[in-house]
């Protein structure tokens, strides 16, 4: 489904994005003469990684997108959920009454649970 098609029912987007100069400063940083290229982000839905990335060209910019809050935000982005997933998140964190139903919505999309209950506890909803 073309992201331009997604309906959130978030109100709330913001402009998420990878620190790419973040990224390059910690490669000149790690001395990688003996691996092979370093793989730079995965993407990923909410059922694990689609593709990895090994060049910044071919990594994908999302349009806005529902926040999760700061915490959230910068954990889904670091790991590479694509604009559906986010979108999947957003709604189930408006829709859920506390974090086993949050867990529960998500693992039916096949969202590990585990993963489920600490972007919970990232949405500052629970400490």
């Amino acid at each position: 489904m073309p992201p331009a098609t997604l309906q959130c029912q978030s109100k709330t987007l913001v402009h998420h994005y990878l620190p790419l100069a973040d990224l390059e400063s910690a490669l000149e940083s790690l001395q990688l003469e003996s691996c092979s290229k370093p793989i730079l982000i995965h993407e990923r839905n909410l059922a694990g990684i689609v593709t990895s990335h090994t060049d910044q060209a071919t990594i994908p910019r999302l349009p806005p997108a529902p926040t999760l809050g700061e915490w959230a935000d910068e954990y889904i982005i670091a790991h590479g959920y694509d604009l559906a997933s986010i979108c999947i998140m957003a709604d189930a964190l408006q829709q859920a009454e506390n974090c086993e139903a949050f867990c529960r919505i998500l693992a039916a999309k096949h969202m590990s649970v585990a993963e489920a209950h600490y972007i919970y506890k990232l949405t500052s909803r629970q400490s």
